[in-house]
Parts: structure tokens; sequence; C-alpha cells
């Protein structure tokens, strides 16, 4: 889990913090400056990915939390990440708020597709397959189901998207 907190100078750092799956804590690290970092995932081969609003994937050392790629760069630039969903095959789904969709990434993070699409607030909500603020996403092993969460003021909704 990500854990926004201070290192002995009393500077912002962000860590990770490590449970086993009984929820025993078996280490925590503190991941590199400048990563803007707003959510992680974890790849197939337990590799971290951490999501930037500075415009890309930082792809962790899952040990240590040391870089060894920032994925994304040109399709992510200007788009302000919010979130990183991984699926079996190391492909990315990055909630953006610019414009409001989910970028499909592959492993080397080359972009592939948008799913979804901006949308326009009314007083009953928006259309299915719109989004105002996607800030969260999940997608099933296989990249056939990509789940993303959305929301403003007092509405919120989670759009379910199948992929061929």
């Amino acid at each position: 889990m990500l854990d926004p907190n201070l290192n002995a100078e009393g500077r912002q750092v962000m860590r990770v913090q490590v449970f086993s799956a009984e929820g025993d804590f078996l280490r925590s690290f503190v991941i590199g400056p400048g990563y803007a970092t707003q959510a992680m995932d974890v790849g197939p081969d337990d590799t971290l990915f951490v999501v930037s609003q500075e415009g890309y994937v930082a792809e962790l050392i899952p040990d240590n939390g040391m870089l060894i790629q920032k994925l994304g760069l040109e399709s992510l630039r200007g788009a302000l990440p919010q979130a990183v969903g991984v699926d079996g095959a190391g492909n990315l789904y990055v909630t953006t708020q610019i414009p409001a969709a989910v970028a499909v990434l592959d492993r080397l993070g080359h972009f592939i597709e948008w799913l979804g699409e901006e949308g326009v607030r009314t007083d009953e909500g928006w259309p299915a397959g719109e989004f105002l603020f996607p800030f969260g996403v999940a997608v099933t092993a296989d990249g056939r189901y990509v789940f993303v969460a959305d929301t403003a003021d007092v509405f919120a909704y989670v759009t379910a998207f199948e992929r061929p």
C-alpha cells in the first residue's frame, strides 16, 4: 500500500508498505522523489507500477522501489494520470483527467487505445461510458474486463468495459 509520510528530516516522502496475505507487516521502503505518486498496482512478475500525475507510469523494483523505467511518457504527457491497473500480460490501464478516460498501454508503455470518453454532468448524472473524474481502475488478469470508478459531487459510478 502507498503511505504518504515524513522522513527523519520532516520532508514528505512516499512509502510502500508490504503486508502478507494475512495482514502481517513484512517491510516498507521509500520510493524515489519526484514521482507525484497517485496510485500503485503490481504486475504479473511482481514489479510495481506507480502512476505519476507528472504524466507517466514508473516501473519499480518490488524489493526496494528503485526505478526500472518510466512508461507512457508520450501518451500520458499532460493527461494528469490518476490510477493504474495491470493485466496478466503487463498491459497498463491508466485513468486520466485530460481527457477524462482510460488510456490502455502495452507492457512497454506504447499507446493501444482509449476507453470511455469525457462526459457532461447533468442533474441526473452522466451517460454510461462517459467520465467526469475517473480516479480508480481495476482489470481482470486476461484484460477482458476493465472497471473504472468515477465521481463528481454527489454522484459516484463504477463503469465496466468488456474488451475483445
